[in-house]
């Protein structure tokens, strides 16, 4: 059961101030995120601006077995306002995705061999890709060329101005294997594990 599940009611107070608002600054490093505070990190969107001005997300999800994971990304990161929105997948299963993503453009990735991706040449095309981010993992065929793309796009934070990652699902599973990921140059990286992908990361750093 997930910690949510735990939990019941939650309530913030600041010692001393009988639930009052706290008139000095948050504690540094803890801060209570509320609707006007998530407001204001997120970037204003221009009223003339245009798709292209909103940002551009990179999604690598989906195999023939989980077609909808990859469906599923595309469309949130459009209602969460993306202005672009492209889904890489292996190249024999670009005709399928095109069909199904309406929302978001598509891009072929080489394959070594059909659905599994030869990770050298399509980190090369990842990389020609202008993005802003990236989002890899969700539905994704495992096996060692998978764990081997998320390795080397990791360590690709060691160009400056590497975009940003998150990493899902197959992505993370890909993670536990590795020794030593967390160590190094690598690009920012935001990892989203359910508690048994949680689990595997733990025990793979030892």
């Amino acid at each position: 059961m997930t910690g949510r599940g735990q939990l019941g009611f939650t309530r913030v107070d600041v010692p001393g101030t009988d639930g009052a608002q706290a008139k000095q600054p948050p504690i540094e490093g803890a801060q209570l995120l509320d609707d006007e505070i998530a407001s204001s990190l997120l970037p204003e969107r221009d009223k003339r601006g245009h798709k292209g001005a909103f940002g551009k997300l990179l999604v690598l999800a989906g195999s023939l077995d989980y077609a909808g994971a990859a469906l599923l990304v595309c469309r949130a990161a459009g209602r969460a306002g993306a202005g672009l929105v492209t889904l890489a997948v292996p190249e024999s299963l670009q005709p399928l995705f095109a069909a199904k993503v309406i929302e978001a453009t598509t891009m072929a990735l080489p394959e070594d061999d059909v659905e599994e991706i030869d990770p050298e040449p399509a980190l090369a095309r990842i990389l020609d890709h202008e993005h802003d981010a990236i989002v890899v993992g969700p539905g994704l065929r495992p096996g060692l060329a998978t764990a081997e793309l998320v390795r080397m796009l990791l360590a690709t934070g060691e160009d400056a101005g590497a975009a940003p990652i998150l990493l899902d699902a197959e992505a993370l599973r890909s993670l536990a294997t590795m020794e030593g990921w967390w160590d190094g140059d690598r690009r920012p990286s935001v990892l989203t594990p359910h508690a048994g992908e949680f689990a595997r990361l733990r025990a793979g750093s030892g």
